[in-house]
C-alpha cells in the first residue's frame, strides 16, 4: 500500500506538468476539451487528498496499530468510487472522438456499454467496501470478489477497443491525407505512437490488477496497481492531447514542406474531411471531424534589399509607360 501511495503522488506531479503545458499550449482550444480537461484535474486532487489522509492514518498516527492498518477509511471513496469516475470521463472523450473520426455508431455504443459496466460494477463494490469490516476481508466476501472481477475485465475490455478503434482510424486518416512527408503526415504518425503507447499502458495494468486480484487475493499486491490506474487514464488522455506539440525547429519526421507554395497548417485534435478547391485543400471546418487542415497560398515576398529595390523599379517603369 505504500508503493501505491507513493507511485499516486508521483504520477500526480506528472499530470500536473502535462496539465499546466497543455494550458500553456492550446489556449484556444474547445472550452470542452478545457473543462474536461479541469474537471479531471480537480478529481485527481481531490482522490490524493482522501488517499492522503488513509496514508496519514495507517503510516503516521496508525503506525503499528493493526486494527488502523486493517481499517476500511476512506479506500472505498479513492478507489473504486473516484477511480472509476475519472475513467469514465476520459474514456467519454475517446468515445466521442471516435464518433467524430469513423461514424461509427455500433463501436461507440459498445465502448459506452462497457464503460458504464465498469462504473455501475466499481460503484456497488464501493458501497460493499464501505460496509466491510476490513481491508483483509474484501477478497474473501463473495459479491466483492464477483463485482471485483466485472469491473476489471470490462475496463480492460473497453480500453482495448478504444486503443483499437482509435489505431485504426488514425492510420486511416493518414493513409488518406493529401499530404504526404508534410508535418501533417508526422503529427499523424506521433498521434498514432502515442495512441499505441498510452493504450498499452492503460490495459497492460488493468491486466497485472486482474492478475493479482485472481492470483493472489489475500495480499495487497492488486491494491498497487488500482491505486494508479485512474492517474494513468489522466496522463494517457493529457498525452494524447498534447501530442499535438510542435516544437519550433525541433526534429520532425517530414520537415520539408510542399514545395513552391507557402503553406500554413493549423491542426486540432478534431479530423474534418477536407475538400479540395483548386488543387488546394479550402478552409473549410466540416463538423468537427477529422484533422482540421488550413491551407493558403501566399506570393513570393522579396527577402533582400536588391530585390526589393528591383520591384519598385519594375514598378516605377510600368506606371511610367501607363502615363505615356
Amino acid at each position: 500500500m505504500l508503493l501505491g501511495q507513493l507511485f499516486n503522488f508521483g504520477l500526480l506531479g506528472v499530470l500536473t506538468v502535462q496539465v499546466y503545458l497543455y494550458y500553456i499550449a492550446f489556449p484556444r482550444d474547445r472550452y470542452g476539451y478545457k473543462i474536461t480537461v479541469a474537471v479531471v484535474f480537480m478529481l485527481e486532487l481531490a482522490q490524493v487528498g482522501v488517499a492522503t489522509y488513509d496514508a496519514f492514518r495507517m503510516f503516521a498516527s496508525g503506525w503499528g496499530n493493526l486494527l488502523q492498518a486493517d481499517a476500511i477509511g476512506l479506500y472505498w471513496i479513492d478507489g473504486p468510487l473516484m477511480n472509476t469516475l475519472i475513467g469514465v470521463l476520459c474514456q467519454g472523450f475517446y468515445a466521442q472522438r471516435i464518433f467524430a473520426l469513423g461514424r461509427n455508431y455500433f463501436v461507440v455504443a459498445f465502448i459506452w456499454a462497457l464503460s458504464t459496466l465498469q462504473f455501475t460494477s466499481a460503484e456497488y463494490a464501493a458501497v460493499l467496501g464501505y460496509k466491510a469490516p476490513a481491508l483483509t476481508s474484501l477478497p474473501m466476501m463473495k459479491k466483492v470478489h464477483t463485482t471485483g472481477l466485472i469491473w476489471i475485465s470490462s475496463a480492460i475490455a473497453c480500453n482495448s477497443l478504444i486503443t483499437c478503434s482509435m489505431l485504426y482510424h488514425l492510420w486511416k486518416a493518414k493513409r488518406a491525407s493529401p499530404l504526404k512527408r508534410t508535418s501533417v503526415s508526422s503529427m499523424l504518425s506521433r498521434m498514432i505512437i502515442y495512441t499505441i503507447e498510452t493504450g498499452f499502458v492503460a490495459v497492460a495494468t488493468s491486466i497485472l490488477a486482474l492478475v493479482f486480484y485472481v492470483a493472489s487475493p489475500s495480499t495487497s499486491m492488486w491494491f498497487l496497481w488500482m491505486m494508479v490506474i485512474d492517474k494513468l487514464y489522466a496522463n494517457c488522455f493529457l498525452a494524447v492531447l498534447n501530442a499535438r506539440f510542435r516544437i519550433e525547429g525541433g526534429r520532425e519526421l517530414y520537415p520539408t514542406p510542399v514545395p513552391e507554395q507557402s503553406i500554413s497548417i493549423c491542426t486540432a485534435f478534431d479530423v474534418p474531411r477536407p475538400r479540395t478547391t483548386g488543387g488546394l485543400i479550402g478552409n473549410q471546418r466540416s463538423g468537427g471531424q477529422g484533422i482540421v487542415i488550413e491551407m493558403s497560398r501566399a506570393t513570393d515576398t522579396p527577402s533582400t534589399d536588391s530585390e526589393l529595390k528591383g520591384g519598385k523599379d519594375a514598378n516605377l517603369r510600368s506606371d511610367a509607360s501607363q502615363m505615356a
